[in-house]
């Protein structure tokens, strides 16, 4: 019988895909802009999926919380946003965990429907207006169940959380914490946002023990506000002709009140150290 010998193989190697841009485009780079929903490919425009399957999968048990990574475009987009809209005296937080919320199917088409109803009363386009004037605006309530905390990525099913049910578009102003609300900031029942996280921050308040606040960030039809002073804002509802109500005298931190449940819906969780705590 003659010796085998035995013959070394060259392992294949499968050509890579070719990565438009920098040679040297580091992983970092292309988390940056990934899907986070297939974690694969790179996100279209201005999106955190990269196309409709991954939209429509996304959908699938929502309304739910699907976290950032800190290095994606959007984690910085979204907290930009919040520290362009900090502009009170005290410390500037920053934001420590980022969560996009996904609407329901009918959430969505609800709210699409009072969009365009508010855009054929008001014709706003003439005006060089979006369509119904949705705004990206912050809303602060309260958390009682600590969701976004580490372990709690899931809503609550309690009927009493506001933040978990402002999250499934069931809004209540005028119910329980609508009233313990009213009561400590005195405010005519409706949805209040501002487009200053800082002002938002102060309607902000976590029932459990957490190191963190938490405030929303909202898709909100303002429509045609109706502007009003300091002193008649927590009073006043929009009259014929208009959709929200915001305050006349401050530009630098805008409040809204809206009235109408399809006139919000919540794109993202934002939790961030309070600014008058010194732990990490």
């Amino acid at each position: 019988m003659q010796p085998t010998t035995a013959v070394r193989r060259t392992p294949i190697i499968e050509p890579r895909v070719a990565i438009k841009g920098p040679l040297a485009l580091s992983r970092a780079l292309v988390l940056d802009k990934i899907c986070i929903q297939c974690h694969t490919s790179q996100c279209a425009p201005n999106s955190t999926f990269c196309g409709a399957d991954c939209i429509q999968t996304s959908k699938h048990n929502s309304p739910k919380l699907m976290e950032l990574p800190p290095v994606h475009y959007m984690f910085r987009q979204i907290s930009d946003l919040f520290a362009a809209g900090w502009v009170s005296s005290n410390t500037r937080p920053l934001p420590k965990r980022i969560f996009l919320i996904t609407s329901t199917e009918e959430n969505d088409r609800t709210y699409k429907i009072y969009k365009e109803g508010v855009e054929i009363k008001r014709n706003l386009m003439v005006q060089g207006i979006e369509p119904g004037n949705p705004r990206r605006l912050w809303y602060g309530t309260i958390r009682e169940c600590g969701i976004g905390d580490p372990g709690r990525g899931s809503l609550c099913s309690s009927i009493t959380c506001p933040m978990c049910n402002h999250i499934r578009c069931v809004f209540d102003p005028s119910g329980r914490y609508g009233r313990l609300l009213s009561r400590k900031f005195h405010h005519h029942p409706g949805i209040r946002v501002s487009s200053a996280s800082s002002k938002s921050h102060l309607y902000s308040r976590s029932l459990i023990r957490s190191r963190w606040n938490a405030l929303l960030l909202d898709s909100v039809v303002v429509g045609n506000p109706y502007h009003v002073p300091e002193e008649e804002f927590e009073s006043s509802i929009p009259p014929s002709g208009f959709d929200s109500i915001i305050r006349s005298d401050s530009t630098a931190e805008q409040e809204f009140i809206v009235y109408h449940d399809d006139a919000v819906r919540p794109l993202y969780l934002v939790l961030y150290q309070d600014p008058a705590s010194s732990s990490t």
